[in-house]
């Protein structure tokens, strides 16, 4: 996870306390996962004892859990990916990923084989 590289070291404690402090007052001050969200961003904007980084790691790690939860219990609004278009990927990376799938199931083959 990308955001944990954010914070410094000495300030880790003191952010995952601000962090856990803002987590709670959204939980009690809003109703629904949407509100407590917005609410909970809103809170790491207003806050001047944090730093940019630190502002960002607490963004990201909040959404990061939020969309984890997302996908473990199936909540949240499908996204539609009916408007994709073949050419919005390039043909380049589709090459090197089936490069990749392809070596994987050599090696693995080659594995199961000895």
């Amino acid at each position: 996870m990308s955001y944990k590289k954010l914070l410094s070291g000495d300030r880790k404690s003191f952010v995952r306390e601000v962090y856990n402090e803002m987590d709670d007052n959204a939980m009690a001050n809003t109703h629904g996962r949407e509100s407590k969200k917005v609410y909970f961003l809103q809170l790491v904007e207003g806050n001047e004892e944090l730093s940019e980084n630190e502002k960002r790691y607490c963004r990201e790690k909040y959404i990061y859990k939020f969309e984890l939860h997302n996908a473990v219990y199936k909540l949240g609004e499908p996204r539609n990916v009916t408007n994709v278009k073949q050419q919005d990927i390039p043909i380049n990376i589709v090459k090197g990923v089936l490069v990749y799938i392809y070596r994987a199931f050599l090696i693995l083959g080659h594995l199961v084989m000895k």
